[in-house]
């Protein structure tokens, strides 16, 4: 009698004891024989090997590879998933088949080469196979393995993989279309384009980008940013001086940090280029560069039409201002001529001191520098002014704007009260166009005041400071904007109220304000008047 038993000893370890009961030379004594042996690795090892063979079962079924094994003779022993490779389609392959039974187009893809592979006892990897489906589609399959051979190094067969390919290889397939048409549909273009990669070297260009490096040596593909730099620098394509090469090389090394900015540049044919960089997913720049001459001609000349329109907007309202300003020079000029006379008179009735002639001359010179400042200011105005900006005092601003208005106010009885809060801030500005604003909106409050018939009607300008900027309210007494010129439309061009006015006044208004980077809104209009805001950067772009 025979009796396995398995315990567990206080120490964790399994204990296997086997025993048996026999009766020696067939006498009557019984003796009991046991052995005794610790089977705790024996049993670890067993646990192991099921838990392995688990994991590689549940992994073989769920994977999207599938594992497949053949023996010796190339028919399949085993394939994942019982030989379902899909639960939609009927499967490649089939356990005691081999590969010549599979339909497979055995004259497409790879399969003459995975029958050399496999005929020469070689493992291979990533060989594509196809599977027509009868509708013009076909299935296409990756397939890797590697013999495995006996104890006695006899072929015992192959293990491996298959991937499905076909969505990808769809999707590569419709990439490289998509890159092709893009390919063509540039190399039709004016536009020069070029891709880096993610190490600044050309990897495509279409021909106009090409032709601009027409003499370099060698194919400029593969070439690196800085070479191709170089190259247009130093060739004089570039229509400007020796600092100015250096200032368009340094901004073009600097793309990566400044993506989708425009450069410009002028040819040494007076063409106008612009290139632009964007970046792409795999951390390249794609680059862009168009012949941009007629329209910068388009914006010139629309520059050259906003500076004469704002010429004769600013000659438009000294017009309208002309008889407020001759009786405001009419009043020092008569002073300086009573100052004159009397100083005459004096003298030859020899009653003229020292001190008496003194102070007479100071008003002269008071009243003379009153009327000059008046007429500077007025030249000024109406000069044709090239925009060019640079760092100018508020008050100083507000200063001369108040010196103009002051006669048309004096005029009309409509008081301008000035609020500056600003004191000595400077504002990088054209100084003209900023004055010229100011007086558009300040004059179109005082004929505001004025239709209204209100006595004590005044026009408020307040300015002060907020976050790096100049604001600037301008409020009157008057009715508010016409109702078939609503708030909305205020800034349209050739549209006024006024019997001899050219309707452009705020329009010129709110192209200032937007070439300073700033912004312009109607904020108050009703029947107490209406309120215009301004805000201007304390530092705008040149």
């Amino acid at each position: 009698m025979v009796e396995n038993v398995k315990f567990l000893a206080a120490n964790g370890r399994q204990i296997e004891a086997r025993t048996c009961i026999r009766r020696l030379n067939r006498g009557r004594q019984v003796h009991l024989l046991a052995a005794i042996q610790d089977v705790t690795d024996q049993q670890n090892v067993l646990t192991d090997l099921v838990e392995s063979e688990t994991r590689f079962r549940d992994f073989t079924e769920s994977a999207t590879d599938w594992v497949w094994e053949m023996d010796a003779d190339g028919r399949f022993t085993f394939l994942s998933g019982g030989g379902r490779q899909t639960d939609a389609e009927t499967p490649i392959f089939a356990l005691g088949k081999t590969l010549a039974e599979a339909d497979l187009a055995q004259d497409q893809g790879d399969f003459d080469q995975l029958q050399q592979r496999l005929a020469a006892r070689a493992p291979f990897r990533d060989l594509r196979l196809v599977l027509p489906l009868g509708d013009g589609r076909a299935r296409q399959i990756d397939m890797s393995g590697k013999p495995f051979f006996d104890s006695h190094a006899q072929l015992a067969g192959y293990r491996g993989t298959c991937f499905d390919m076909t969505e990808i290889a769809m999707a590569e397939t419709e990439r490289k279309s998509a890159l092709e048409a893009l390919a063509l549909a540039f190399e039709t273009i004016s536009t020069m384009v070029a891709l880096f990669d993610s190490n600044d070297r050309l990897v495509y260009c279409n021909e106009e980008y090409r032709a601009t490096y027409a003499g370099m040596d060698g194919d400029i593909i593969g070439k690196h940013f800085d070479e191709l730099l170089a190259h247009f620098t130093r060739t004089g394509t570039l229509a400007t001086t020796a600092e100015g090469k250096v200032r368009w090389s340094e901004q073009r090394r600097d793309r990566r940090n400044t993506p989708a900015k425009f450069f410009r540049a002028r040819s040494s044919k007076g063409r106008w280029l612009e290139v632009t960089d964007y970046p792409v997913a795999a951390g390249g720049l794609l680059t862009i560069a168009s012949d941009i001459t007629e329209k910068v001609e388009r914006e010139e000349r629309l520059h050259r039409h906003e500076t004469a329109l704002q010429l004769l907007n600013r000659r438009e309202t000294l017009g309208q201002m002309t008889a407020a300003i001759a009786h405001e020079l009419n009043q020092p000029l008569a002073a300086i001529h009573n100052f004159a006379a009397g100083c005459v008179l004096r003298a030859k009735n020899d009653q003229l001191e020292r001190e008496d002639m003194i102070a007479v001359l100071n008003n002269m010179q008071s009243q003379s520098e009153r009327a000059s400042a008046i007429l500077r200011s007025m030249s000024n105005y109406l000069h044709s002014d090239d925009a060019d900006r640079h760092a100018v005092r508020f008050e100083d601003i507000l200063r001369s704007v108040q010196l103009l208005i002051q006669p048309e106010s004096s005029a009309t009885g409509v008081a301008v009260e000035i609020d500056d809060q600003c004191g000595e801030v400077e504002l990088t500005c054209a100084r003209i166009e900023i004055e010229q604003l100011l007086i558009n909106l300040i004059k179109n409050g005082i004929d505001a005041c004025r239709e209204a018939g209100r006595p004590d009607a005044e026009v408020s300008v307040s300015a002060r400071c907020e976050a790096e900027e100049i604001v600037i309210d301008v409020a009157d007494a008057g009715r508010g904007f016409a109702p078939d010129m609503p708030a909305q439309t205020a800034f349209s061009a050739f549209r006024s109220t006024k019997d001899k006015g050219l309707g452009v006044g705020l329009a010129i208004c709110e192209t200032i304000v937007l070439s300073h980077g700033g912004t312009i809104a109607v904020t108050k209009s009703d029947a107490e008047g209406a309120c215009l805001s301004v805000r201007l950067p304390l530092e705008v772009q040149k």
